[in-house]
């Protein structure tokens, strides 16, 4: 129900799991999950206080089963919710724990954790600790990724050197993203920013490097922006009312 997202139903269900299970020791995992879905649903409707007691009690319960696999997989949980909530220094030492924990598990959940960590950094501002954490997971992206996801890393780490004002990174990280081909017209766009923040940086509308290979030009909040090879220019428009209509000045 959940993933089908019947929300009302999969939490009437999970509450009465909840209520079911309350005094029966051989179903402490069952409750354990059903804590656990209910923490992702109140977080998804930013119910956050919610999600973080519901996190709690799944984490106890799996503890008391005890199940050290999911115990880190909610340390992992419990760390997002205090991103939520900006208490950053609180989520890094929850993530960080249950890193230590699922390493020996599950490879897979330790990437997705290690990602997890970095985007949290990325949120505080501490964009060199963000990249450390993501250049360190190369060759998982590779393993686990196809290239739309493998785009999305590199999109983190070039704007996080960008905000470290590292423009040699930066360049190579740009040039890598339009090295890989996608359908998303999401990743296309954000790619395309990336690359004009690249060149607002170098405080210059050319560059010597390739990094438009085609023409292509996407709206900003002030008019439109066209990029064509390695030039970019700005096209904003104004306009007046006539006739309760429109009409272009220049």
């Amino acid at each position: 129900l959940y993933i089908k997202g019947e929300i009302e139903a999969a939490t009437k269900l999970l509450k009465k799991v909840i209520s079911d299970t309350a005094s029966e020791a051989s179903l402490i995992n069952e409750k354990a999950n059903a804590h656990l879905i209910l923490s992702r649903i109140y977080s998804q409707s930013e119910r956050m206080r919610e999600s973080f007691n519901h996190a709690n009690l799944a984490f106890e319960s799996f503890k008391e089963a005890p199940n050290p696999y999911y115990q880190a997989l909610m340390m992992r949980d419990i760390g997002l919710i205090h991103a939520k909530l900006h208490n950053f220094s609180l989520a890094v030492e929850q993530i960080k724990r249950a890193l230590y924990f699922l390493e020996p598990f599950n490879e897979q959940e330790t990437y997705k954790t290690l990602g997890d960590l970095g985007s949290v950094y990325m949120q505080a501002g501490e964009f060199e600790k963000a990249l450390s954490v993501y250049k360190n997971m190369g060759d998982l992206v590779r393993k686990y990724e196809d290239s739309d996801g493998q785009m999305y890393l590199y999109l983190d780490m070039a704007y996080a050197a960008i905000k470290l004002k590292d423009i040699t990174l930066a360049t190579q990280l740009v040039v890598k993203l339009n090295s890989i081909s996608t359908k998303s017209d999401i990743l296309a766009n954000l790619r395309l920013l990336i690359s004009t923040e690249l060149l607002l940086l170098n405080n210059n509308f050319e560059t010597k490097e390739n990094l438009f290979i085609k023409k292509n030009k996407f709206k900003g909040k002030i008019g439109v922006f066209k990029i064509n090879k390695k030039t970019i220019t700005h096209q904003l428009n104004f306009y007046e009312i006539q006739n309760k209509k429109f009409k272009e000045i220049f």
